[in-house]
C-alpha cells in the first residue's frame, strides 16, 4: 500500500477525506472564471470543508451551504463561517423526504446503498453502512424560488451519486442556464448502486447546452482503477476570460 492510501485511510478514520492537488487546481479554476461569484449553492457541504474554501475565495458571495446529515450539519453550523447560511435539508429532485444511508464515513452518505465495489475506491471500513435516516428535501428551482434567487454562480455537487437527482430538481434555472458554473463530483467506477455515472452527467448536461470545461482531481481506487473525480461545466454562453487560467 502507498503513503498517499495509508494517509487517506487514516485521515478517513478522523472523519476527514485527503484531496489531492487537483482539488485545489479546480478551486482556483472556479476563482479565475467567476471573481465576482455572489450566489454559490454547497451541495453536499458535510462539515463545511468546501464552504470554508469559497469563504476565502469569494469573500463577498452568499453562499448557501445544504447538509442533511444531522452530525455533520451540527458541525458545519458551529463554524458560524462569514456569508454561509447553513440549510440541515437535503437537495433533491422534489420536496418532501427521503430515505439518507448513514455510513461509518460520513463523507459517505448517500440516497444510495454502497455498491459491492464501493469500498475499493472509498476508504475500505468506512463504507460499511450504520443506520438509514428520513431526511427533508427540497430542489434547487424550489429553494431559489422561495429565495428570491434569480442567478447561481456556481453549483457545487458532492452528492455521493445523486447528481442527476439534485440537477433534475435544477430544471428552470438549468433551462435558462442561470446557473453559471457547475462543480460536481463525478464517478467512473460503481460506488453506489443506482448511482449517476459521469456519462449520465454530461449528457444530462449537455441537453440543457452546458459544456464540460475540465477534469480534476482523478482518483483511482485500490484496484488502480479510475473510480472518481470533479468535473466543472459551464453554461454554453459563458465568457471565459483569457488568463493565465491553464498556469
Amino acid at each position: 500500500m502507498n503513503t498517499k492510501r495509508i494517509l487517506r485511510r487514516l485521515t478517513s478514520a478522523l472523519g476527514f477525506e485527503i484531496r489531492p492537488v487537483g482539488t485545489l487546481l479546480a478551486y482556483k479554476k472556479q476563482q479565475a472564471l467567476s471573481p465576482n461569484a455572489s450566489v454559490i449553492f454547497d451541495v453536499g457541504a458535510h462539515r463545511g470543508q468546501t464552504s470554508q474554501a469559497y469563504t476565502r475565495l469569494f469573500p463577498s458571495a452568499k453562499i448557501h451551504a445544504f447538509e442533511p446529515f444531522p452530525e455533520s450539519f451540527a458541525i458545519l453550523q458551529s463554524q458560524r463561517l462569514p456569508n454561509v447560511k447553513a440549510m440541515n435539508v437535503a437537495l433533491s429532485d422534489s420536496v418532501g423526504s427521503r430515505r439518507f444511508k448513514i455510513c461509518r464515513g460520513s463523507f459517505m452518505n448517500s440516497f444510495f446503498e454502497v455498491a459491492p465495489t464501493g469500498p475499493t475506491y472509498m476508504g475500505g471500513i468506512w463504507a460499511d453502512k450504520v443506520d438509514e435516516i428520513e431526511v427533508q428535501t427540497t430542489t434547487v428551482d424550489a429553494y431559489s424560488e422561495a429565495n428570491s434567487i434569480s442567478r447561481i454562480d456556481i453549483l457545487k455537487l458532492d452528492t455521493q451519486g445523486a447528481e442527476i437527482i439534485v440537477l433534475t430538481g435544477a430544471d428552470k434555472m438549468l433551462s435558462t442556464q442561470a446557473i453559471r458554473l457547475i462543480y460536481a463530483e463525478v464517478n467512473f467506477a460503481r460506488l453506489y448502486e443506482g448511482q449517476a455515472f459521469f456519462d449520465d452527467v454530461w449528457h444530462l448536461l449537455e441537453r440543457y447546452n452546458y459544456r464540460l470545461f475540465g477534469l480534476y482531481n482523478l482518483t483511482a481506487g485500490a484496484d488502480y482503477f479510475l473510480g472518481y473525480g470533479d468535473a466543472i461545466f459551464l453554461a454554453s454562453d459563458f465568457d471565459v476570460p483569457e488568463m493565465q487560467l491553464f498556469d
